[in-house]
C-alpha cells in the first residue's frame, strides 16, 4: 500500500549523523565506547560513501542548513530550523523507491558537473510552506493530495532561493550553477538518470518552532560521479605534507620488495628468413658474439645495465659493467 510505503522510506531519513554529543561528553575518560546498533544490509544499494567524501558533504551541507535557515526565516517571517539529519550513498532507482507519492520532486542542472541532481519536497513539507507563505501557522490539518498549481508554484520560488545557497555552499568544493530542469509529482516520471547510477542523498529536517507540525523531510540528491573530481581534490588537499611524504615512503619500499624478472641477453643476429626455414633439430646457430663484447642486463623485458659473462666457481655469473661500453662489437 502507498501509506505504508512512505512510512517505511521516511525512517531512515532522520537518522542520527553521530552520536549525541551530551551523552558523549559525559563518557568517562578511557570509557569503552558504545557499539553501534546493527542495520540491515540492503543488497539494493551495498555502496558505501568514502569517508573523505562525506567529510565534505557534511562540511558542505551543514553550511547550507544555516544558509536556507536565514533565508527561508526572511520569505516566512518566522522561525524556522533546518538541520542536517543523514548523508548516505544510495543508486538512482533507490532513490526514487523512497520517495513519497506523491511528491513534489525535481531534476535539477548543474551546469558544468555532469548529471542531474534531484531534489525533493515531500508534500508535507510543501503544503506547510505554502500555508505560511499564504499567511497561516502551518499547522494544517492538511489534505492527503498533490500541490495544486498555487501550492507548486510557492514551493518552486523557494526552491529557486534555496538552490542559490547551494551554489554558495558548494563553491568551496565544486562551482555549480543550478537550474530546475523538470518537475513532476510522481518520482518514477522525472527519469532523472540510470537506475544504476549513484548518488550522495542528503536528508534535511525542515521545523517551524512555532507550530505543532513536527519536523519534515527535505532530500537533495547529488550525482557522485559528476562530483568525483572535486572530492579528489577535497581528499588531496586535506591531507598534510607529512602524511603525503611517509605514504610515498610506505610506497616506495613497497616497491623495493617487489620482485622483478631479470635476465642476460646477448645482442641480436641478422639471420635471412630462408635460413630460418631451413633450422633443423640440432643446428648450430653462431651468434657472432665477442668474448670483449658486453650483454645486456634486462630488468622484466627492459634494457637497464650492460654485464661480461663471469664464474662464481662452477657456476656462471655475470660482471657490471660500464654501460658505454658498445654493446654492438662483434668478431671480425
Amino acid at each position: 500500500m502507498p501509506i505504508s510505503r512512505n512510512v517505511t522510506a521516511a525512517m531512515p531519513t532522520f537518522a542520527s549523523l553521530g552520536s549525541d554529543p551530551v551523552h558523549s561528553s559525559r563518557r568517562r575518560r578511557n570509557a569503552p565506547r558504545p557499539r553501534p546498533d546493527a542495520r540491515p544490509f540492503d543488497p539494493s544499494h551495498p555502496g558505501r560513501l568514502a569517508s573523505t567524501h562525506r567529510r565534505a558533504l557534511v562540511l558542505v551541507f551543514e553550511a547550507f542548513a544555516r544558509q536556507l535557515t536565514t533565508s527561508l526565516a526572511g520569505q516566512l517571517r518566522t522561525a524556522i530550523s533546518v538541520s542536517l539529519r543523514s548523508v548516505d550513498q544510495r543508486d538512482y532507482a533507490s532513490l526514487i523507491a523512497s520517495s513519497d507519492e506523491p511528491t513534489w520532486i525535481a531534476a535539477v542542472a548543474l551546469g558544468t558537473v555532469t548529471g542531474l541532481a534531484v531534489l525533493e519536497v515531500p508534500v508535507p513539507l510543501g503544503m506547510m510552506l505554502a500555508e505560511r507563505l499564504l499567511g497561516g501557522v502551518g499547522n494544517g490539518p492538511h489534505p492527503k493530495r498533490s500541490l495544486t498549481d498555487l501550492e507548486k508554484a510557492l514551493v518552486t520560488s523557494l526552491v529557486e532561493l534555496a538552490l542559490v545557497d547551494l551554489s554558495a555552499a558548494l563553491a568551496p568544493l565544486y562551482a555549480i550553477q543550478p537550474e530546475i530542469a523538470r518537475v513532476e509529482d510522481q518520482a518514477e516520471l522525472l527519469k532523472a538518470a540510470p537506475q544504476s547510477e549513484a548518488y550522495a542523498v542528503t536528508n534535511f529536517a525542515v521545523e517551524l518552532p512555532d507550530s505543532e507540525s513536527g519536523p519534515k523531510r527535505l532530500t537533495i540528491a547529488l550525482p557522485i560521479g559528476g562530483l568525483e573530481p572535486a572530492f579528489e581534490a577535497f581528499a588531496g588537499g586535506a591531507r598534510r605534507p607529512s602524511e603525503v611524504t611517509e605514504q610515498a615512503t610506505s610506497i616506495g619500499e613497497h616497491l623495493l620488495d617487489a620482485s622483478v624478472e631479470m635476465s642476460l641477453r646477448f645482442g641480436p643476429v641478422p639471420v635471412r628468413a630462408s635460413d630460418v626455414l631451413d633450422f633443423a633439430e640440432g643446428q648450430i646457430l653462431p651468434l657472432r658474439h665477442s668474448t670483449e663484447a658486453p650483454l645486456a642486463v634486462d630488468v622484466e623485458g627492459v634494457p637497464f645495465l650492460t654485464a661480461r659473462p663471469g664464474r662464481i666457481g662452477r657456476r656462471l655469473a655475470c660482471v657490471i659493467v660500464d654501460p658505454s661500453t658498445d654493446l654492438g662489437a662483434t668478431t671480425s
